[in-house]
Formats: C-alpha cells, sequence, structure tokens
C-alpha cells in the first residue's frame, strides 16, 4: 500500500516534514540513505576546484548531516532575500522576507524551544562595550550556538514511536516518472545491492544541496520534463576562512563578541559578528559579507597548517596516522585558538583572529554535472570577483576601525567551502532560471517536491540551517493542501 508522501532524506528538512506530517495523521514513508556515516566525497562524486571540507556535509541514520551540524542558528537579512537589482536574477527570491519571518519564528520553536525568539536573531539595537557601532558603515551579525549539537533524530524517533512514521534505510537512486509528469515511486538501492520500488502519492526531496540535484539528475532520461530543467546549476556555497590576524592596541575581553551566555538559557551563547548595513552594500557589489573575531595568541597565519586540517578533516579524524595527529603539536597557539573557541574561554587577549563568510552568487562553472560514466563532476570554486569583495569588505572595517588594531597580517591560505551546498534545485518564477516554483514543487511534474538547501536561490552571509528548516516548516503548509486523490 502506498504513503500519502514519500519523503527522501532524514535531515534538518527532512526530519521537520516527516514528522509534522505524520503527527496530522498522514502516512508517511521516509527514506534515509545511511546507518552509518557517509564519506565526506563519495565514490560517486568528482570534485573540481573548491572540496568540501566540513565533516557535517553528510547524512548518517536519521537525522542525516544534522547529527553532525554544530546548530548555529542565524537568519537571513533582507538584502539576503530580496532587493538585489543586477541581472536576472533581481529579487533574488520568490519567497519575500515578510513571508518568511513567520516560518523562522517557527523553526527556532522546534530547534530551541522557548529560549530564543526572531527578535533574538533580528535585533537591530545590538550593542557591544568593546566595539561601539554607533553612526558606522556596520552593524552586528548575530548567531546563536548551542552547547550541544542539534539533530532531527529525536523528531524521527518520537514520530517513529508515536505517530507510524515508516522509517526505511535505503538509498534513493532515482524517480519514476511518467509521460504526464507524474511520479509514480522512488527507486531504492540497498547495502546489498537490491533494488525496491517505494510508492506514494507525493514525493519529498530533502537529500541535500547536492543529494537532491543527483537524484534529479539521474531521474533526467525518465522525464522529459526533467531533462529541459538546469538541474545542478547555479550552485551556491559560502566561501569562507580565517582571513586575517590582528593585534589589538590595547589587551581586551572581547566576550560580547567571542561568545557570551545567553540569559534566559545558559546552554545558549550568543556570538557577534560584523556586517555592511544594506544602504553600504554597494561598496562590496552588492555582496553580503559577515566578519567575526576569535581571540588568538600570535599572529601565526592559519594557512601554516591548512594541508594537514585538510588531510585529518578528510579522514574525520578515524583514520588519520599518529604521525600526522603528532604534527598538529608544532601549532601549539593555533590548538590554543580553537580550544579557547569552542569551549567559551574568553582570555584578555592581545590579538584576534578574523573569520568571514561571503555570499556567493551563481556563477555558470559552479554546477554537479552527470557524467557518462554515472559518476558526477562537481565544479566549485571561488572566483576573482568573490575575493576582491571580500577584501574590499576587510579593508574597510580596518579603515573604520584604525583605532583598535595596531596591525594586522592577512591570510595566504584559500577559501573553503562553507560545507551549505545551495541553489542546484534554485527556487524560480519560471523554469529557465531554476527547478521548482514558489509552492516547492518540480516544474512540470505534479507530485515532486524539493525542501532542501538546493532550493535556497540566494543564502547571503548566513549559515543556511535556520533557513532550511523555516522553509522546511512553509513546505508542510503547501504539502497539507496536497489532495490525496
Amino acid at each position: 500500500m502506498r504513503s500519502d508522501f514519500c519523503v527522501v532524506g532524514g535531515g534538518l528538512a527532512g526530519g521537520i516534514i516527516a514528522s509534522t506530517l505524520a503527527a496530522d495523521g498522514r502516512d508517511i514513508t521516509l527514506i534515509e540513505q545511511a546507518s552509518a556515516p557517509a564519506p565526506l566525497i563519495p565514490d560517486d562524486e568528482i570534485w573540481i576546484g573548491g572540496q568540501p571540507q566540513t565533516s557535517f556535509t553528510r547524512g548518517e541514520g536519521p537525522g542525516g548531516s544534522s547529527n553532525f551540524w554544530h546548530g548555529a542558528l542565524v537568519s537571513l537579512d533582507r538584502p539576503d532575500v530580496e532587493e538585489h537589482e543586477r541581472g536576472w536574477w533581481a529579487g533574488k527570491s520568490r519567497i519575500t522576507y515578510d513571508t518568511l519571518t513567520p516560518y523562522y519564528a517557527r523553526a527556532l520553536r522546534t530547534l530551541a524551544g522557548d529560549a530564543l525568539t526572531i527578535d533574538d536573531l533580528q535585533d537591530q539595537d545590538i550593542r557591544a562595550r568593546s566595539f561601539e557601532l554607533r553612526d558606522s558603515k556596520f552593524a552586528f551579525k548575530p548567531h546563536y550556538l548551542p552547547a550541544r549539537p542539534l539533530s532531527t533524530k529525536c523528531l524521527i524517533e518520537e514520530a517513529v514511536d508515536r505517530h507510524d512514521l515508516k522509517l526505511l534505510t535505503q538509498k534513493v537512486e532515482a524517480i519514476e516518472i511518467d509521460d504526464n509528469g507524474r511520479a509514480l515511486a522512488v527507486i531504492t538501492r540497498s547495502d546489498i545491492g537490491s533494488y525496491r520500488r517505494v510508492e506514494a502519492a507525493h514525493f519529498v526531496l530533502c537529500a541535500g544541496g547536492i543529494g537532491s540535484a543527483k537524484i534529479l539528475l539521474r531521474s533526467a532520461n525518465r522525464s522529459n520534463a526533467l531533462q529541459a530543467l538546469p538541474i545542478g546549476r547555479n550552485m551556491i556555497d559560502h566561501p569562507s576562512g580565517f582571513v586575517f590576524k590582528a593585534k589589538l592596541r590595547v589587551a581586551s575581553q572581547l566576550a560580547e563578541l567571542f561568545g557570551g551566555a545567553v540569559e534566559k538559557q545558559q546552554h545558549w551563547r550568543r556570538r557577534l559578528g560584523f556586517r555592511l548595513k544594506p544602504e553600504n552594500l554597494a561598496l562590496t557589489g552588492g555582496r553580503n559579507h559577515a566578519l567575526y573575531l576569535r581571540p588568538a595568541f600570535g599572529m601565526r597565519d592559519p594557512a601554516d597548517y591548512y594541508d594537514l586540517k585538510t588531510k585529518l578533516v578528510r579522514r574525520r579524524g578515524a583514520k588519520a596516522r599518529l604521525f600526522d595527529t603528532l604534527q598538529l603539536l608544532k601549532y601549539p597557539d593555533l590548538m590554543l585558538e580553537a580550544a579557547a573557541s569552542h569551549y567559551v574561554v574568553h582570555p584578555p587577549v592581545q590579538y584576534v583572529s578574523g573569520f568571514v563568510v561571503a555570499e556567493q552568487m551563481p556563477e555558470d562553472h559552479n554546477q554537479i554535472v552527470l557524467n557518462s560514466d554515472g559518476r558526477f563532476a562537481i565544479h566549485w570554486n571561488v572566483s576573482s570577483d568573490a575575493t576582491r569583495s571580500i577584501a574590499g569588505f576587510l579593508e574597510m572595517f580596518f579603515d573604520e576601525h584604525a583605532d583598535k588594531f595596531s596591525g594586522y597580517r592577512m591570510s595566504s591560505g584559500p577559501l573553503d567551502s562553507g560545507g551549505h551546498h545551495s541553489g542546484t534545485c534554485r527556487m524560480a518564477a519560471e523554469p529557465t532560471q531554476g527547478v521548482v516554483d514558489e509552492n516547492f514543487r518540480v516544474f512540470g511534474t505534479s507530485n515532486i517536491f524539493v525542501a532542501d538547501g538546493s532550493i535556497i536561490p540566494f543564502s547571503g552571509h548566513a549559515n543556511t540551517g535556520l533557513t532550511i528548516a523555516a522553509l522546511a516548516h512553509r513546505c508542510c503548509d503547501i504539502l497539507r493542501q496536497c489532495s490525496l486523490r
């Protein structure tokens, strides 16, 4: 017997959608591909250009990639969603900022309970005694970090126990689609290589910014409608990394910037970053950036151990050779910086390290392509325009805060992928521009939806987790209206 909805992917979006609809009394099948950590780069992917450097980009059983997600809650700003006037992407999003805001509030209730409100994330009157921003080009950009990682695993397990959610551990290969654009079933493959058809009235892809695009690309040879869509194109992420070391004129305890505890709930801490005010975005070509500081113990460039860090991250620590691990002893200052940030220690430092998150615009060379051998070529890198924009942003920051610093050193290391892959199934007004409409439905199909980070057309300078959760709640409202004929 077929389900009302088949949700593919048990991560942040899939966990919220499957558990919410199951609690509504709908018959839901949730398919999650793995019960063990997936490799950072699966065998069917070839990365060209920049590679992911974060271990929480792939799924692990119920909860998916949210099992690795550190849980930073931060909202997009209005300029991330609207008010862009360059090129064919004018307007940026099919969902207005005012429409998105109530769903942010619902997402916060799901992820943080009563600890945080949308006003906490969008407060325009934040003050920090150590950095006065009155009459400045800059404003503060807060995000909130939990003491423990957030995961939708508990939502899924509760839905299985209380609401008869059916959970399958299979890998979805493709979608079976008829000539009228109606999906009939998903084709799954088990660990032992056996195939299975899973039928449903409606299908919701939540396999992630890379996974959902891969499923649709594999399904395109079954559907003329899918073949006409720009699936896998417009791939964006957050170019991010430690970009400078700076020496303070006066040793300071910058607790408000480094991560102070929230009074309401001590297991949450707020970290303040810097962003340009909307009226000043023209100074960086319309690109948004966020800069966060953390305590440092010297001017050593983090790029000095970039290759070693890359090697350890790609192995996720589990298979790291003892020799490689011992190499970390050569960098005690950098290890202390990482520990101070992780454990929220606020020493009266003489130095700070700067971490930037930048907006990436859709570019033709960043995309996912299905090769003839069945593997996927994933092209992603940071353009020279993006690099110049970041450099201009940092120059303005140091010019405006010259009284705080006696010197700074720019990093020689490359910018990484932030692990928030988006845009590959972007939401758009028409099928020439994207893959899904404003109701999350794949163009040219009647019952296929996508509701994860892949649909975000512009992700600005904010981690996408909270936005994905907000979009998942909006998608639930849309799916509730679906006919179950």
